[in-house]
């Protein structure tokens, strides 16, 4: 009889596809399939809409509550439905997909083990919502990350500045730390031809314009066309954010089919996303999947796509809107260096990253894992 590890998502339903762009159901349905004496049993974790408001405002009240993070009383709700469920289950691992259900007090006797793709301190030192929130209250939910962090036995990380910022910041050591990568999501590799001279430049910004950097593209695109008045820009799920900075050749995409999306960035010669606050970006990969030369800032997971500006060219953090249209224009009008970007990074990112990969990295260590009798240790 194989033995059970729940997985466990307050986003919702992991084996869902719609919960977290794929992620969870991508790493859950391959575990299933990776052929370990292992039954992976997925459960979301996700507070009952009715509830959500009261628990807000009682946390409010208890240690302060910022926008939709659940604070502690949130987590503990959340902590202690994933602890009961596991034991009713007779489960002998859970696998979180956040810190958030993860148990302030007590649920130990089970192995946890967590997979990350940001952290409360990243988004604390640079997102735009961030800047209003009292260092008072950064503080208490810090400490909230760090107890929960202390009953996971090992964490699987999208990047290396994951992982960095888990030591730094949050004093996990190293050997506590795996970085797996993620695969692409919708898109698909794109192998036929290029028309790198179209000046087709595409963005994704489907939320956080300010985080994703629309309004300085916007601006780029604008001065760069005063040398390249041809440039287009398709920004894909923006369409609400279109007032932001109203310009010529610019098209504005709401929802689209996956077909659409697919056509989009086959048809890109540049991608560009000058993210000032972006925890991975799923995106750039799949523009690299689709021989698509990428643009971005020199933060978080960036470098690791774009590889010291082999397959596009890293922005400072501090890059200005002539800097970002000069950048673009320099970018397009090397056609020879795009056919070789746009080939050598979709080689890097297909063999680099992708799901199977992922899965792989996580099953080997849990079966290891499983074959000890580690329990997760007790202290605070």
């Amino acid at each position: 009889m194989a033995s059970k590890i729940l997985v466990a998502c307050h986003l919702g339903n992991p084996a869902d596809t719609k919960t977290w762009s794929s992620t969870p159901s991508n790493i859950l349905s391959r575990l299933n399939s990776s052929g370990a004496m292992l039954e992976y049993i997925p459960f979301s974790s996700r507070i009952h809409e009715g509830q959500v408001r009261i628990i807000r405002k009682l946390d409010r009240m208890l240690m302060g509550q910022f926008g939709s993070i659940p604070g502690i009383i949130a987590r503990y709700i959340m902590g202690r439905s994933v602890t009961s469920i596991a034991r009713a289950q007779a489960c002998v691992g859970i696998i979180h997909f956040s810190t958030y259900d993860l148990p302030l007090c007590g649920g130990r006797r089970i192995n946890r083990y967590l997979f990350l793709d940001n952290t409360f301190d990243i988004w604390a030192t640079q997102a735009h919502a961030a800047a209003s929130m009292k260092p008072r209250l950064q503080e208490r939910y810090n400490r909230l990350e760090r107890v929960a962090l202390r009953k996971v036995r090992h964490i699987f990380v999208s990047g290396r500045h994951v992982a960095r910022n888990l030591s730094e910041r949050y004093g996990v050591s190293a050997d506590r730390i795996t970085v797996v990568g993620t695969g692409l999501g919708a898109v698909q590799p794109y192998y036929g031809g290029k028309r790198y001279e179209n000046g087709e430049i595409l963005s994704v910004v489907k939320e956080r314009p300010i985080d994703k950097g629309l309004p300085l593209l916007m601006e780029a695109f604008s001065i760069a066309r005063e040398s390249k008045p041809e440039l287009k820009l398709t920004v894909i799920g923006a369409e609400k954010f279109k007032d932001i900075s109203p310009s010529e050749n610019v098209l504005f995409t709401g929802w689209i089919t996956e077909d659409e999306l697919q056509e989009y960035f086959e048809r890109a010669s540049l991608f560009v996303l000058p993210a000032s606050y972006e925890p991975w970006g799923l995106s750039f990969l799949e523009a690299l999947a689709c021989k698509v030369p990428i643009l971005g800032i020199d933060r978080n997971a960036f470098p690791e796509f774009c590889a010291e500006n082999r397959y596009g060219r890293a922005l400072p953090v501090t890059v200005t809107a002539a800097d970002l249209a000069a950048a673009m224009l320099d970018q397009l009008s090397n056609v020879e260096k795009q056919i070789d970007q746009g080939l050598a990074g979709q080689k890097y990112c297909l063999e680099t990253f992708s799901w199977d990969r992922v899965v792989g990295s996580m099953s080997h260590f849990i079966n290891t894992d499983m074959s000890d009798s580690y329990v997760v240790s007790s202290q605070e």
